[in-house]
């Protein structure tokens, strides 16, 4: 409703009081200090440090309550792997499994030196080996152990089991993993200064480098070079000389890592090759795949990047002839390759052989 002097409007309640509820303080009041609003470091010291200081305590606590389940938990996935129960089985190993992928530790140990982990996860391949009539399921679970084996550093218990898994009558799939698996613990075995003990390894490698399945062969032969024992030699200078040119190869690259320039001649081959057909298209597609990557080239590409890194390790046991050699070879790689990065690698090596030639 507006102000209109038909309405009588209620009295000022201020009128009359202006000593009362002026602009100016009343004088018993003027003589108090000003209020001041607080400082920053006033604030830091009543909240930010108590607040850090809970911080702390909580990090320490979640930090040995961490350490302490991690500890329980592979301890639970350990039984898991001892119950009757199939799923509660496998449960626990693919849990342990993962757990050696994240390098875990028990007992202030690396997980992949307990030997109760590996010893479980190995009977646990042995019996699934055992049981005769397989389905697709089972095969499945024999590569992820043998995988998982794979991870494991105590050879004693885990060699036996790999080599039962790589004989020609089981799976294929779980042959190529048992042998991957061979390899892959050797080679780490050997970066930490020690070796396979398992007499019986090497042996199993040759048999299975002198197969027909492609596959099986060249994986033994490349394995072969993790291991010093001179039968292990004799047969990959044997291999130098198979009919398959991936089988020379992979023997070429398992002596380099031996340091042995035996294969050199297989490399320059390689290289040879590689120059020859820098401008020659891919092969078409295999239409039955429905692919548009070409495996042949992606094969040869492989096989050419593999022969380059070793003979990066190889350059150290190299004569300047033999160098000047591979350097010719090498030139045109690193100019004209339709590959980025095999170019890279030419260059990469190109750089090392010359920084090593007198």
């Amino acid at each position: 409703m507006q102000d209109s002097p038909d309405y009588p409007q209620p009295p000022d309640p201020l009128a009359g009081r202006e000593d009362e509820f002026g602009v100016e303080p009343p004088r018993d009041l003027a003589d108090l200090p000003p209020v001041e609003p607080p400082s920053a470091g006033f604030i830091v010291q009543l909240f930010l440090v108590p607040a850090l200081i809970v911080t702390v305590v909580i990090g320490v606590y979640l930090l040995f309550g961490k350490l302490a389940s991690g500890e329980q938990d592979w301890r639970k996935q350990l039984t898991d792997v001892r119950h009757d129960n199939a799923h509660i089985r496998w449960r626990g190993a693919l849990g342990l499994a993962q757990m050696l992928q994240a390098n875990a530790t028990a007992d202030g140990v690396p997980l992949s030196q307990n030997r109760d982990v590996a010893v479980e996860l190995t009977q646990l391949m042995r019996d699934s080996l055992a049981q005769g009539t397989m389905s697709e399921d089972d095969y499945k679970q024999q590569e992820f152990l043998t995988r998982t084996l794979g991870l494991m550093d105590v050879p004693d218990v885990t060699m036996p089991v790999l080599i039962e898994a790589m004989k020609p009558d089981e799976d294929r799939d779980v042959r190529r993993n048992a042998i991957a698996a061979i390899a892959t613990t050797a080679n780490r075995l050997h970066e930490q200064g020690k070796a396979i003990e398992e007499t019986d390894v090497v042996p199993e490698l040759i048999a299975a480098s002198e197969e027909a399945d492609q596959l099986i062969r060249h994986l033994a032969t490349f394995s072969l070079g993790m291991f010093d024992q001179p039968s292990a030699q004799e047969r990959l200078e044997v291999l130098l000389e198979h009919d398959d040119e991936l089988t020379r190869a992979n023997a070429a690259i398992a002596l380099a890592r031996r340091g042995s320039a035996k294969g050199l001649p297989v490399f320059e081959h390689v290289l040879q090759h590689a120059g020859d057909t820098l401008d020659s298209p891919p092969s078409p597609p295999s239409s039955s795949e429905g692919s548009t990557i070409d495996a042949e080239r992606f094969e040869s590409t492989l096989l050419l990047t593999n022969t380059m890194k070793a003979l990066g390790e190889l350059s150290d046991h190299l004569d300047t002839e033999q160098k000047a050699s591979l350097m010719a070879l090498l030139t045109p790689i690193a100019n004209e390759n339709k590959d980025s990065l095999v170019r890279v690698e030419a260059k990469t090596l190109l750089q090392k052989l010359s920084e090593s030639s007198p």
